[in-house]
């Protein structure tokens, strides 16, 4: 899978993962540039927006940590930054052209509908619920602001609007409906024969002259690749980890030393009471809500054992009883929370964005240390990756210097650092193993530089993991070469009979489609001089199995024979050489009686759907044909 990327990464393949990304990412990362008045470089400017340097910047890490979130560092590796640059840009292009047209057809957004969608959104959820310290800690981990994620999502609501609004507003006619069923569901009849190339095979001779004329022409096709194989060293935590064995004192002075690590937190056993109050609420409705909770609060108090009777009378009240941790909770009902001591204690209600919240205490649970012999597999660990961690970063500052210092020899690092010096096989740019070292693509890349291959130095550390770091350098290198004459001259033999077969079939092809365009009437005869015999289809869809797929898509290109067009033929190489006829001998169109109710309502659905696709994107299309786009830079930096 990763070669295949790595293959494709040039053209189609590379845009398509993108545009997966990019239509997510596609409205993020816009408000800088139309509220900014950032004075650094210019990078593009939309319809006078200026969209800089430093902005860009931003935006393309954002879109590069989504790709590597999405398909994970491997697979995104493969895709060539610039083909990232590039589609970031053109995303946030695209972006401002929407949002300026959007905004100037008059579309706004509530400022309780936003609410709304952040309460909704899950990622800001806990339990099923919106939660502030989930939301606060998200900001804090995202690469945007507070305003600037409001701003970006108030522009993907708005966008969303209109675009709503072109997919709901479109409709079809039921003779439009009916007329696509009888299309997609027609059946068709035809008649077909196949001229094969291998029939030609053997009137085929060839000249040594003609041989040896193509070898000298095509050199690239018989050339052998330059293969190379590498020396490595490799510095791993993983392996540095391994290599530390602590005594069992030193593990015990590690668990004290870092004993909240390995200690439970004090948990309250809790009802929560939710009186709901839905958003946009009227004040009426708000100051009702307020005395209600004091009511219930009270009620809380006076029963104490007993209250699940009283409360019944409120239709928006809710509770929950679990146990919890302080962080469970958003931090405006923690100092609530902290206040409760004994069984049966009531905090005071709490208002929030979704109502009111009342606690009433039933029990705690005080913080407890696990025992060392529970939590020692734990405390090794973290004690290796501690202590590996600080020698990794001393030995990877070492292993830089000591490589540069002795660019001609891995084995000074090796020595200095007690490294292992590995080699590969021999392998070439574009085949080598997918596994062990050669599965990075850094590796590769650095193996064929021009400072390694062709200056002979070792390679600066390449970091194929964030703990794992390679130096290599050019063990052995086998320059491409020409394979001989000789050794090649059958294959070329195979090559032109193949080629020169295939041309005498599609010109046979032709020319008896020729004659049977003259003489329809005498189809059958024509082919039998030939030697070919037709065979007849059963009636057949375009899905149908059973028939070279090649020759069924021609047959249901062709048009119904007419008074003027006696007979509907045509004559098409196959992808495997060989040359084929179709004549077209019926149609039945699909009948939209043989469908359901509800198969018909999804055909009318998704025809509606594909035509609201189809005016939003030449929506999109006309205004990014009216903007003014200037000053694109086409090497663009991060």
């Amino acid at each position: 899978m990763l070669q295949f990327i790595r293959e494709k990464s040039q053209g189609w393949f590379a845009w398509t993962i993108i545009i997966a990304i990019c239509l997510t990412f596609a409205l993020w990362g816009i408000h800088s540039y139309l509220y900014s008045s950032a004075s650094d470089q210019t990078v593009a400017k939309v319809n006078g927006v200026k969209i800089s340097q430093e902005d860009f910047s931003r935006s393309y890490n954002q879109l590069r940590q989504e790709v590597f979130m999405r398909f994970g560092s491997q697979a995104a590796a493969q895709i060539p930054s610039q083909n990232l640059k590039k589609m970031a840009l053109q995303s946030l292009i695209s972006s401002i052209v929407l949002n300026q047209g959007v905004r100037d057809a008059g579309f706004e957004i509530d400022p309780q509908l936003l609410e709304l969608t952040i309460a909704r959104m899950p990622i800001f959820q806990k339990n099923g619920q919106f939660s502030k310290a989930r939301f606060e800690q998200v900001m804090s981990n995202s690469l945007v602001s507070t305003e600037t994620f409001l701003e970006q999502l108030k522009t993907e609501i708005l966008a969303n609007q209109l675009k709503n609004g072109i997919f709901n507003t479109n409709f079809v006619l039921p003779i439009e409906v009916t007329r696509t069923i009888q299309l997609i569901n027609q059946k068709r009849k035809f008649d077909y024969l196949i001229i094969p190339k291998q029939q030609f095979i053997k009137q085929i001779s060839l000249t040594e002259q003609a041989l040896q004329d193509y070898y000298k022409n095509h050199q690239d096709q018989f050339k052998i690749p330059e293969k190379i194989s590498i020396q490595y060293i490799r510095l791993s935590l993983k392996d540095i980890m391994q290599g530390i064995r602590p005594s069992e004192q030193q593990l015990k002075l590690f668990y004290q030393s870092n004993l909240t690590a390995y200690t439970l937190p004090k948990k309250w056993h809790v009802q929560i009471f939710k009186l709901a109050v839905p958003l946009g609420a009227t004040q009426e409705t708000i100051t009702k809500a307020a005395e209600d909770a004091n009511k219930i609060y009270a009620a809380l108090k006076q029963a104490r054992e007993n209250h699940e009777t009283s409360l019944q009378s409120y239709q928006n009240l809710t509770h929950t009883t679990r146990w919890i941790t302080s962080a469970d909770l958003d931090s405006a009902l923690q100092p609530a929370l902290l206040a409760l001591k004994h069984k049966n204690d009531v905090a005071q209600p709490i208002k929030t964005t979704e109502g009111y919240v009342i606690l009433k205490l039933i029990e705690t649970q005080t913080s407890k240390s696990l025992p060392f012999a529970e939590v020692k597999d734990k405390v090794l660990q973290a004690y290796q990756q501690q202590k590996a961690q600080m020698q990794f970063d001393d030995l990877n500052d070492k292993l830089a210097n000591i490589t540069y210092e002795s660019p001609n020899s891995l084995k000074p690092a090796a020595d200095q650092l007690h490294l292992k010096i590995n080699t590969t096989p021999l392998f070439s740019q574009t085949s080598y193993d997918k596994k062990g070292i050669l599965q990075y693509p850094g590796i590769v890349k650095t193996a064929f530089s021009d400072d390694v291959l062709n200056e002979g130095n070792n390679s600066e550390p390449i970091n194929i993991s964030d703990n794992d770091v390679v130096v290599l350098r050019i063990q052995q290198h086998i320059p491409a070469k020409i394979k001989p004459y000789n050794e090649v001259k059958a294959t070329i033999k195979m090559q032109l009979q193949d080629q020169k077969a295939q041309d005498l079939a599609q010109q046979t092809g032709k020319n008896l489609l020729e004659a049977i365009q003259k003489q329809p009437d005498q189809q059958i005869v024509l082919a039998k001089k030939q030697g070919l015999t037709w065979k007849k289809s059963s009636w057949m869809r375009s899905d149908s199995q059973g028939v070279n797929s090649e020759i069924l898509a021609a047959a249901f290109t062709l048009a119904r024979p007419s008074k003027t067009q006696l007979i509907s033929i045509k004559g098409l190489p196959l992808e495997n050489g060989d040359f084929a006829l179709v004549v077209l001998k019926d149609i039945e169109l699909g009948s939209p009686e043989a469908l359901t109710k509800s198969q018909h309502q999804i055909f009318t659905q998704n025809m509606e759907k594909s035509l609201g696709l189809m005016d939003y994107q030449l929506y999109v299309a006309g205004l990014m044909e009216n903007a003014k786009i200037k000053d694109i830079k086409e090497d663009l930096t991060s």
